[in-house]
């Protein structure tokens, strides 16, 4: 049975659809020719029509309006224009990936370059090829200025930790002095023999060099006999600083730590900041420390400058006991410091096994 629909109802359908005269005359299962004549006898009646989306510029013919050409034509030109603009800007950015850098005259560093040697904690039976390859390191780089961060004798025999126990037996001050002088051989030799290079050493003595002074101190028979003397860095060529000391070079401040409290104040003398922030911070400057295994580091912005604080404190291949097996994988190392200038500098770290391939 055909079912006969009314102009109205063919209206609605197409109405439904938004105007897709594909889907209402499908929806009311009858020919195209037939929904056609229908709508045109709603538009002969006054009836408005919604628009084909898909053959808009054929309603306009059968309305008796010839489409408009020159808005066409417009939209045409608009999407050429945004084409040719997109293939420009490809053409472009290829000619520029592809082109070679112009060559240029590289800008000289300002400042000064500063190499700082960590804890060493040099004993009798530790092994010291690292110092010669730290030698090497400075020679082939040549920093202005060497600072040494203390610690570099490690003097176990006067150790007040382990004195009684068994492990003290067969410490001897002697060897532990000769230790440490044999450890500064192997760093100075190649630095020496580099032709035209003499840079400024500089060792901010630490708690172990301190030892001597505490022994000299708890038995005063000692006095005279045992002394700093003994380390002859000034033999050496090593400007000295005593223990806690600070030394500024360059705007940064370096001594073996830093023991100023959160309130500004020095309460005590036996330990260092917690880390590398908290150091900036209290001192207000760039500072570098060492005494502390492993290596942390901090910046800030002080009056319009930035300003770093540094703690490394282990450059050694042997293990320390009192450490045990847990605390052993600190960071070993050195620090070079690059553009040195009012406290202002590029750090960089240079690894212990890295130097080891390389340099030693």
């Amino acid at each position: 049975m055909i079912r006969r629909y009314t102009p109205d109802q063919y209206l609605a359908s197409v109405v439904k659809h938004g105007g897709d005269r594909r889907a209402a005359a499908n929806e009311l299962g009858v020919s195209h020719h037939a929904l056609w004549a229908n709508l045109k006898v709603c538009e002969d009646a006054g009836r408005s029509v919604p628009p084909s989306p898909y053959i808009a510029n054929r309603l306009e013919y059968v309305r008796g309006k010839p489409p408009d050409v020159a808005a066409n034509n417009q939209a045409l030109q608009a999407t050429i224009d945004d084409l040719r603009g997109q293939l420009e800007a490809v053409t472009t950015v290829k000619r520029w990936a592809a082109s070679k850098p112009s060559k240029r005259t590289a800008r000289k560093p300002n400042g000064g370059k500063h190499l700082y040697i960590p804890d060493t904690q040099v004993k009798v039976g530790v092994p010291i090829d690292h110092l010669a390859a730290a030698g090497n390191y400075a020679a082939e780089k040549r920093p202005d200025t060497i600072i040494l961060g203390g610690d570099w004798w490690d003097f176990p025999s006067l150790s007040s930790y382990d004195r009684g126990k068994l492990s003290f037996e067969g410490r001897r001050y002697r060897l532990d002095v000769e230790a440490g002088k044999a450890g500064m051989e192997r760093f100075l030799a190649p630095i020496r023999k580099a032709k035209g290079y003499r840079p400024r050493i500089v060792m901010t003595l630490g708690n172990h060099e301190n030892r001597v002074n505490r022994a000299i101190e708890e038995h005063a028979v000692l006095d005279g006999t045992i002394g700093i003397h003994d380390l002859q860095l000034s033999a050496f060529g090593i400007e000295a600083h005593e223990f806690l000391s600070p030394v500024v070079i360059d705007g940064v401040s370096y001594c073996h730590y830093f023991p100023r409290s959160a309130s500004g104040k020095v309460m005590q003398s036996k330990s260092g900041a917690p880390n590398a922030l908290a150091q900036l911070r209290r001192e207000g400057r760039s500072c570098v420390a060492g005494h502390t295994q492993g290596f942390d580091i901090a910046c800030l912005p002080f009056s319009g400058r930035l300003q770093w604080g540094v703690i490394a404190g282990s450059f050694y291949q042997h293990q320390e006991n009192y450490l045990t097996p847990q605390g052993q994988d600190h960071w070993h190392g050195v620090v070079m410091l690059h553009e040195v200038q009012d406290g202002c500098f590029s750090p960089m770290v240079v690894g212990l096994n890295y130097l080891l391939h390389k340099y030693a």
